[in-house]
This record gives structure tokens, C-alpha cells and sequence, in this order.
């Protein structure tokens, strides 16, 4: 039911774009004395199409360093997870390597 109502709202907001750049097929100019001397004119599907780049771009980076700690986690437990498995195999097969079995025991041993 998301993806629908998602869907619809996508669709209303391109026939709104699209019917703002069909309107307004003049230039149109931006004018940012401290940067350039002069202004600079595109029409105005120019503008929002790299308006719109750049805050893809700037979302997409501000949204990958919010993850860093989430990916640190993850990384985190994937080795955990990797220690725990090759120590359970150990535990289950100890014929395979007499000294890791006898590690293993007195490790056992220890915690109790």
C-alpha cells in the first residue's frame, strides 16, 4: 500500500515539474556578484536539475557518514560472529587439532 500511495505522489509531482518547465521556457537568470561578475541564465529545468543534483549528492554524502557507526557495528559483529563459529567448530571436531582441544578444555575450564 506504501509503494501505491508512494507511486501516485511520484507521479503527481513529475506532472507538476513537468508542467512548470513546459510553462516557463524563458531564461532564467541567477545573479551571484560575489562569485562571478555577471549573471548566468538557463532555463529553468537547467536550474532545477542541478539544484536538484546537488542536493542528491550533498543528501547521499550527510546520509553515508550518519552510517559509519552502523557499518563499525556491523563490522564489529561479523567478526565476532566469525570467532564464534570458528570456536564452535573447534568444540565440535577437537579430534581435528589434539593442541586447539586441549586449549579449548582448559579455556572451558576457566570460566567455570
Amino acid at each position: 500500500m506504501i509503494r501505491f500511495v508512494f507511486s501516485i505522489l511520484s507521479l503527481i509531482a513529475l506532472f507538476v515539474a513537468l508542467v512548470l518547465v513546459l510553462s516557463n521556457p524563458e531564461p532564467l537568470a541567477l545573479d551571484a556578484d560575489v562569485l562571478y561578475d555577471g549573471a548566468v541564465q538557463l532555463p529553468i529545468w537547467g536550474w532545477l536539475f542541478i539544484f536538484g543534483g546537488l542536493g542528491l549528492s550533498w543528501g547521499s554524502v550527510l546520509a553515508w557518514l550518519a552510517g559509519g557507526a552502523t557499518r563499525r557495528q556491523l563490522r564489529q559483529a561479523r567478526r565476532a560472529l566469525k570467532a564464534a563459529e570458528r570456536e564452535l567448530e573447534d568444540l565440535r571436531e577437537p579430534s581435528k587439532n589434539p593442541s586447539k582441544a586441549l586449549l579449548v578444555q582448559t579455556k572451558l575450564a576457566n570460566r567455570r
